[in-house]
Parts: C-alpha cells; structure tokens; sequence
C-alpha cells in the first residue's frame, strides 16, 4: 500500500496537470480582454508558467535527482534555451503571421469570413505549427550539430 503522503503528492501533481494545460490559455485571453495585445499577452503568460513550473519543480520535484546541479550545467541549459529553441520559435512565428494574414486578407474581402472559416484556419494554423516542432524535433535528433543542443534537452 502506497505511504499516505507519497499517495497526496501523487493525487496534487497530477490534479496540476489540467490548471497548467488551461490556465495560460484562460491567462492569455484575461490579459488580451485588458487590451493588452497578443504577443505581449502570450510572453508574459509563458514566463509566468516557467515561473510556476520552475518553483513547483524546485519544491516538489518529480524526482529529487533532477535538483541536484552538476558543474556547467547552468551554462548548457541556457544555451540550450537560447539557441535550441530558436527553429521551434521562428516555425511558430512564421506559421501565426501567415494565418494573421489570411485572416487581415479576409478582413480586407468584401465578404467576411464566417466563425467556421476563421476556426477551420486556426485548426490549420495549429496543424502546420505542430507539424513544424515535429519536424524540428526530429532533425535535432539527426543532424549532429542540432543534437549537441539537443542533447541538454535529454
């Protein structure tokens, strides 16, 4: 049988899960319905979550050898944050200002898109995102200068 506390820790951590998948969503659309503009919006609600993330992690680990910090792992890290995740970012912006204009295209029509339209080119928008990260993802584990980035990742 499973030790009282461990079980609680268990039950807590996995009750976080869905606020942590909804929350910078409904986050983002609070801080955009205060006008602040969507871009801004979406960075200070995914360094909000890092935040989060980071203090839950450092009191609450999923494992406890996770805290423990070997010498230039620092460094690695904030490379790996900083270079890394560049090609996932630049995917991500390429893919949100091509469905931006799509959409500025269709605001400029004489025939407004409908809600379904507009929600068909988001689905799109979230397809041809995903499939960039894949993508991205994958290379960084084939193409040896990608993986030594990677590779902290891991």
């Amino acid at each position: 049988m499973m030790h009282t506390c461990a079980y609680m820790h268990m039950k807590v951590n996995h009750s976080l899960f869905p606020l942590l998948l909804v929350g910078p969503s409904l986050a983002t659309s609070l801080l955009m319905s205060l006008l602040v503009p969507p871009p801004l919006a979406m960075t200070l609600v995914v360094l909000g979550l890092l935040g989060v993330l980071f203090i839950l992690e450092r009191r609450a680990p999923f494992r406890a050898a996770w805290n423990e910090r070997r010498p230039g792992e620092l460094v690695t890290d904030l490379t790996y944050i900083a270079f890394a995740s560049v090609p996932d970012r630049a995917t991500r912006v390429l893919v949100e200002a091509a469905m931006l204009g799509l959409i500025g295209l269709s605001a400029a029509s004489a025939a407004p898109r409908s809600g379904l339209e507009i929600g068909l080119l988001a689905l799109v928008a979230f397809v041809l995102s995903d499939l960039g990260k894949y993508l991205i993802h994958r290379a960084s584990h084939e193409v040896p200068w990608l993986w030594r980035f990677h590779l902290a990742h891991h």
